[in-house]
C-alpha cells in the first residue's frame, strides 16, 4: 500500500522527534505525491491540504468493476 509510509509521516509529524521512517518508497501512477518533498534529510508535509495532501491523478485512474 503505497500510503502506509504517508500515515506514518504525519503520525511522526504530530507525536515529535521521530529520527526515521523505515518504509518502501512510494510509486503509483494514480496517486499525485508532488506536496511531498525532501530538502536537507527532512520529509516536508503538505500544509491545509485534504487527504493527507495525496490528491487522484484523474487521467491515470479508472474506474474498475469489482466481483465479490
Amino acid at each position: 500500500d503505497p500510503l502506509k509510509v504517508i500515515y506514518a509521516a504525519h503520525l511522526a509529524a504530530g507525536t515529535g522527534h521521530v529520527p526515521v521512517i523505515e518504509g518502501v518508497p512510494i510509486a503509483a501512477s494514480s496517486l499525485d505525491f508532488s506536496l511531498y518533498r525532501f530538502e536537507e534529510g527532512m520529509l516536508h508535509l503538505p500544509e491545509n491540504e485534504p487527504g493527507f495532501g495525496v490528491g487522484l491523478n484523474a487521467v491515470r485512474s479508472k474506474p474498475r468493476r469489482y466481483r465479490s
